[in-house]
């Protein structure tokens, strides 16, 4: 009896230790009414205190499985907490780079944008004030509401208008050149044509034709100025040109001189000092057109004198 006595102090005292680790109140209750049945004799029922004793250890399970479950979240915040700090560093790391390539694209920018403007002032492609204007405004906006493609737009046109004016230009100064050189061609082959021939015929006027009439009809031989002479070899062309030119607006080119002044020794002595003239040889005669004989340069310009 005596063991059966302290069997049950001590499952009681198991029971008093769960329920105080269990924190279960009703047990103390349970207890008393079981030494008050126990010293009546009554017989006990513990229906009643295992039934509380249940519902006590169901709210404890589901405590437990709350607190696990608050660990699980607990676990599972530290770690998203730990990973939006990681984020929070990409993302300050991510600003810092927009940032600095924002700055940069504004320097691009307005590198761009003084480029363009550099460009439109060297002049030759038309842009208008208008599309300038809209060209700046815009720049604001790039990549927002404008493509590149947009602000390039009206350059391109004003381009390539300009180059379809530089080719007409161009085509057009070929064109003159062509026409030029063709001038430069005839003018070539005129002056080819006139300097191979020895005694080209000047234009003589009404008073020379009378005048020569009246030496035919008297006479007297003469020769033109420009039959009778030429110039020596060591003249430039461009020497004989001038003077030709000179002498035939002056009217003397064609000038009629009668030979008893042109074999005159005086006559042939100036010509020689002069340096630029020599008397042809042989000289054709009018009105006879008989040839003079060849001047044989015998005269001394002592007699001359």
């Amino acid at each position: 009896m005596d063991d059966l006595e302290q069997k049950l102090e001590d499952e009681l005292e198991q029971l008093r230790m769960d329920a105080e680790e269990g924190a279960f109140p009703l047990h103390e209750t349970n207890e008393g009414d079981f030494h008050r049945h126990r010293q009546k004799q009554q017989e006990f029922s513990f229906a009643a205190w295992k039934q509380e004793a249940d519902r006590h250890v169901e709210r404890l399970e589901g405590l437990a499985r709350l607190w696990r479950r608050h660990d699980e979240v607990k676990r599972r915040y530290e770690e998203a907490s730990s990973e939006a700090g990681e984020r929070r560093r990409e993302m300050d790391e991510w600003r810092h780079q927009q940032w600095k390539w924002e700055e940069l694209f504004e320097e691009e920018k307005e590198r761009f944008e003084q480029a363009v403007l550099a460009w439109v002032e060297q002049g030759g492609i038309d842009v208008s004030e208008t599309d300038i204007q809209a060209f700046l405004q815009q720049m604001g906006a790039l990549y927002e509401q404008y493509s590149l493609d947009d602000l390039k737009r009206p350059f391109v046109q004003a381009y390539y208008d300009a180059v379809g004016k530089k080719k007409d230009e161009k085509w057009r100064l070929e064109h003159d050149i062509r026409l030029l050189e063709e001038k430069r061609a005839e003018r070539e082959a005129e002056l080819r044509q006139w300097r191979e021939q020895r005694d080209p015929e000047p234009e003589r006027d009404e008073q020379t034709v009378a005048a020569r009439l009246a030496l035919e009809e008297k006479g007297i031989p003469f020769v033109p100025f420009y039959a009778a002479v030429e110039f020596v070899d060591d003249v430039p062309d461009d020497v004989r040109e001038r003077i030709e030119s000179a002498l035939s607006h002056a009217g003397l080119l064609d000038a009629s001189l009668p030979l008893a002044r042109l074999t005159s020794p005086a006559i042939v002595c100036s010509l020689r000092t002069r340096l630029i003239w020599r008397i042809r040889s042989p000289i054709i005669c009018a009105p006879t057109k008989t040839p003079l004989c060849q001047w044989n340069g015998s005269t001394k310009c002592s007699e001359a004198s």
